[in-house]
């Protein structure tokens, strides 16, 4: 793992693209989701960085314990009909809670920026009309010099 991808993600905590895809499809893509229905609501939350909104806490811990889940259930090479519930996984999720509310009570400022910043990610998610995404930067978290030619 190189260096530089080591310290983004010290410097950056959930602040990944899977999380901001699930994040996006989940809550904000269908038209009756949370996000397009309450999307004043994420401007309620706090006034941080010029008043930008951001994702809750609560929103942010059930998305990361379901990527944990799913990487737990296909490292044990568990069926196809792995269920994901919610007591199977609760202290999972009260971990990520703990720890972002950790993060908010140590650096309040840094803490809106991150989950601000979360949001906006989010938002470049906007479906396009051909059926692509409007900003797919996959190919910029790889780092395509240092992969193997053979």
């Amino acid at each position: 793992m190189p260096i530089s991808w080591i310290l983004w993600s010290l410097t950056k905590p959930y602040q990944t693209q899977p999380v901001f895809l699930i994040i996006y499809e989940v809550f904000f893509k269908p038209l009756k989701s949370v996000g397009a229905q309450f999307s004043q609501c994420f401007c309620n939350i706090t006034k941080n960085k010029g008043g930008c909104p951001e994702i809750p806490i609560p929103m942010l811990a059930i998305v990361c314990t379901a990527i944990r889940a799913t990487l737990l259930a296909k490292w044990n090479k568990s069926s196809d009909d792995f269920k994901f519930t919610g007591n199977q996984f609760l202290d999972i999720y009260n971990h990520h809670v703990s720890l972002l509310g950790s993060i908010h009570n140590k650096a309040p400022i840094k803490f809106h920026k991150m989950m601000s910043d979360i949001y906006e990610e989010i938002l470049r998610f906007r479906h396009s009309v051909t059926g692509a995404y409007d900003q797919d930067d996959s190919l910029s978290f790889l780092d395509l010099d240092s992969m193997e030619d053979e």
